[in-house]
């Protein structure tokens, strides 16, 4: 069996730590069991959160909006081409 790998990173224009997948075609379903209604607002109060299917449109900063682009200029939209993108801008560390 491989070892497990980790990555860090930063975002290149902004320096935030934290990106976001973008997904299209998704379906997502919230579950329930109460609603909060004030003054003509009905607000559920949510607990569970399913998402299905679905495709990856793109990666990108969750604190500019920085989109993840390869070498070519081209937006990285799949995991593979992520992992290339993280080893050469990512920091690697073992599994804990």
């Amino acid at each position: 069996m491989s070892e497990e790998l980790y990555y860090t990173f930063h975002c290149p224009k902004c320096g935030c730590a934290t990106f976001e997948e973008i997904l299209t075609n998704v379906t997502q379903s919230t579950s329930f069991q109460r609603v909060t209604c004030d003054d003509g607002i009905a607000e559920p109060d949510y607990q569970n959160t399913a998402t299905e299917g679905g495709e990856i449109n793109r990666y990108q900063c969750h604190a500019c909006g920085f989109v993840l682009q390869n070498e070519h200029g081209h937006i990285i939209n799949d995991t593979q081409a992520l992992r290339q993108w993280l080893e050469k801008n990512g920091q690697k560390t073992e599994a804990e």
